[in-house]
């Protein structure tokens, strides 16, 4: 996307992790942003952030393609280790999970791979979705005037190499410029700052490739307790081909002043007696660690802050670079629905809503992991025994805060898109069966019926809303019927299905919507077509969401789950005669595609048991009632009613005209 359009929907300022996912979201929806970043393609090479957690992981899972690529480049962090090294005696005092408690994800661990490829995979992402898409590197934001109501804001760029000038106008602004946001510096005016806490810790930060020493837990997430300070070892990704390992430092001396050979003298001897040596180190920073947090996400109702522009805090939980990304994920689908008409521009005041608690237990859970850790090393933290050596109240906050870490506790707030029952808001419990409403669904494999296939109940991004009805035993008396009267009030009535968005032909539409890919891997005249080499996931088949023989939605997608075994499900006469003959269905719900067999037994994450049907089992749905729960595109429930009638369907459309238009 260009300069040249007279309006643009987007501006994004800063092509970090926030911005770059912001504007993943965006295009997947059909929206082209502008996005600019003050530096240069090549700044985010190495360096810099590095740990992507379980919520993360999930969110990649649901783009398809840049999941697999995280897969394949990044490096597992399954357990962490503290070691107590003084007097030449080394003792690992400490070995556990990277997680503790019933971390119920697909990946339930932390992975790393350094930012400049996580950047690269949401840019090519971004890029693959629109084919104008590209980031103009070097300009950076100058000025803003954000005129009057209604009207688009005029924005003022600068070009760093040439110092050319080019005044453009948007309708929203996403300040994602980092930690000195010139877009925030703008927003002073508005009372926009930065609530701060200054600390006294120093870190030295280096990835060393070409490692090799003889520490035992080299391989593992550790820490390294000498008299010389703290040592954080984190297992690395291969960088520039070889074996690498991050090392942060916190010593107990000064840094100022060292050079980088006595930095690396000081280095090996906070690991003496264990021999440490590398070839090159390719990235390094040294700084002090500031604890701040934005008051306001949303200005003047277009101006919008993520990422670094709205948080700061110490590398200790590698918080940062998840907590940025799922910013910009919150934001685009909303920003996105917006935009195309759809729904209401209040619904960009829960971006902040939602958002800014999750912040602001960021740095909350950041200080206590760093007056944690530092009793690791405190002189007089020793005096009480190995108390503080052994890392228990580390271990402690670590064992505390792993629903957070992860993402798996986190839960949003009543608001114009989570509608709890009395709007009081839930909470997760990490032990108990649930789906809080306001949070996650946990994970589970279920079995479609049209072709027997074992696929996930996470349905890939697209935009949508999926309506979940799950309904227990279809033999047991009553549940066709109701499904059956469902099935005909939907149609018949003016539904939601009919007042908002559009029935569509996925093998008709564009990407966004999930048709198969058509990157050929071999290309050349010498190969005939039929022996090219292409590629497609199973979930991007337009059959998926019904595109064969039925109708799909632009906004909606249901999913009818069951207990009932697929191969059953056939035996039930009046129901599929109701969803055949497949290409004169008019059904909304009842269609092969869109009916799942919950029968893909799974372990328990809450005790040592299987679980027959888990996603009734792990959602907390009684199988003798059932349920009707709206999972929002971000994969957070908007809302949830017990049972699967009318008057469970009358819910979910209260629901939706809050806020659609």
């Amino acid at each position: 996307m260009g300069f040249n359009k007279a309006v643009h929907d987007v501006l994004i300022v800063g092509a970090g992790p926030a911005g770059l996912t912001a504007a993943v979201m965006l295009n997947r929806m059909g929206i082209k942003p502008l996005l600019i970043d003050a530096g240069t393609y090549v700044d985010h090479e190495w360096g810099r952030a590095e740990v992507l957690h379980s919520r993360i992981l999930e969110v990649f899972e649901s783009l398809g393609e840049p999941y697999h690529h995280v897969m394949a480049m990044s490096r597992a962090m399954n357990s962490q280790t503290i070691w107590k090294l003084e007097d030449g005696v080394a003792k690992r005092t400490l070995i556990a999970p990277s997680y503790s408690g019933a971390i119920d994800f697909n990946v339930p661990h932390p992975r790393n791979l350094h930012q400049g490829l996580v950047e690269e995979l949401l840019l090519r992402d971004a890029e693959s979705h629109n084919a104008d898409f590209r980031v103009h590197w070097q300009w950076k934001f100058v000025d803003m005037d954000s005129q009057s109501a209604g009207k688009p804001c005029k924005v003022t760029l600068q070009h760093l190499g040439t110092n050319e000038i080019k005044v453009v106008l948007a309708r929203y602004v996403l300040g994602a410029d980092g930690a000195r946001s010139a877009v925030r510096g703008w927003a002073a005016k508005f009372g926009v700052s930065m609530e701060t806490q200054p600390t006294t810790d120093r870190y030295c930060i280096q990835d060393l490739t070409g490692i090799t020493s003889d520490f035992p837990d080299l391989e593992r997430f550790s820490l390294i307790v000498s008299e010389k300070g703290l040592v954080i070892n984190i297992p690395r990704e291969p960088l520039a081909g070889k074996r690498a390992t991050r090392l942060v430092m916190q010593p107990t001396e000064d840094l100022h002043g060292l050079s980088n050979v006595e930095m690396s003298q000081l280095l090996k001897s906070m690991f003496a007696p264990f021999r440490l040596d590398w070839d090159e180190i390719v990235w390094e920073s040294s700084f002090t660690v500031t604890q701040r947090l934005i008051n306001e996400y949303m200005v003047d109702d277009k101006v919008i802050f993520l990422g670094d522009a709205c948080h700061t805090h110490s590398p200790r939980g590698g918080l940062g670079m998840n907590t940025s990304m799922l910013e910009g994920h919150n934001l685009g689908w909303k920003l996105a629905l917006v935009l195309k008409g759809i729904a209401r521009p209040e619904i960009l005041s829960t971006y902040g809503a939602e958002r800014h608690p999750v912040a602001y237990n960021l740095i909350m859970v950041d200080r206590q992991l760093v007056q944690a850790a530092s009793k690791l090393y405190q002189k007089d933290a020793k005096k009480d025994g190995d108390h503080a050596v052994d890392g228990a109240d580390l271990r402690n906050v670590h064992d505390i805060n792993s629903g957070y870490q992860s993402g798996s506790s986190i839960v949003y707030p009543p608001n114009l898109l989570v509608m709890p029952p009395n709007n009081i808001a839930e909470v997760f419990e990490a032990n108990k069966p649930s789906a809080p409403v306001g949070g996650r669904t946990r994970p589970a494999l279920i079995r479609r019926v049209s072709d027997g296939s074992i696929v996930s109940v996470h349905p890939r991004f697209d935009g949508r809303f999926t309506i979940f009805f799950l309904v227990g035993d279809l033999r047991h008396t009553g549940t066709v019927d109701s499904l059956l009267s469902l099935d005909t009030y939907i149609t018949s009535s003016g539904s939601i299905f009919t007042r908002y968005g559009e029935n569509v032909r996925l093998e008709d539409t564009p990407i966004h919507l999930r048709t198969p890919h058509a990157e050929w891997i071999r290309e050349g005249d010498s190969t005939p077509d039929g022996r090219k080499f292409f590629k497609y996931e199973d979930d991007d088949l337009p059959q998926i969401d019904g595109g064969y023989g039925t109708r799909s939605h632009s906004l909606f997608r249901s999913m009818v789950i069951t207990t009932t075994k697929d191969a059953e499900v056939f035996q039930l006469d009046s129901f599929m005669a109701r969803v055949s003959p497949l290409g004169q269905s008019k059904s909304r719900l009842l269609h092969p595609s869109r009916l799942f067999s919950d029968d893909c037994v799974s372990l328990s994450p809450f005790k040592e048991a299987l679980l027959r049907h888990p996603v009734h089992e792990k959602w907390g749905v009684d199988q003798g009632v059932g349920a009707t729960v709206v999972v929002r595109p971000d994969g957070h429930v908007g809302m949830r009613a017990d049972g699967y009638g009318i008057g469970a369907w009358k819910e979910v459309e209260r629901y939706f005209s809050g806020f659609l238009l």
